[in-house]
């Protein structure tokens, strides 16, 4: 299997997961965080016209890591993943990734110069 990889900088953008990740006892607010998503195609085929057509949609599932973010405990869960062994959440919503505006700033955009 293939794995990707994105890393975002929270202080910078807004993940709307991040509101409704799991509370990590003992652990920093600010320490990293990792989330696993699985997206599958689910659909059967439709006759459209005498043809027929695939209609294909995503199933979103997401699991967050609930450990220390260091080697062993990583390793773990990327392995559990792997495996097929976690148990994944439905997503109703396909996760949105936005531009986190500053107090200081009148339009919070990467190209906003202030000009």
């Amino acid at each position: 299997r293939t794995i990707s990889f994105a890393t975002i900088n929270v202080d910078r953008y807004d993940l709307s997961l991040a509101r409704r990740l799991p509370e990590t006892p003992g652990l920093d607010v600010k320490a990293p965080r990792l989330i696993l998503l699985r997206a599958a195609a689910v659909g059967g085929s439709t006759a459209e016209k005498g043809k027929r057509a695939q209609s294909k949609q995503l199933a979103l599932t997401a699991k967050a890591h609930r450990e220390e973010f260091a080697l062993k405990p990583v390793r773990g869960f990327l392995n559990a993943c792997l495996d097929g062994k976690l148990e994944m959440t439905p997503l109703q919503r396909m996760p949105t990734l936005a531009w986190r505006r500053s107090a200081g700033k009148s339009s919070g955009g990467p190209a906003d110069d202030g000009a």
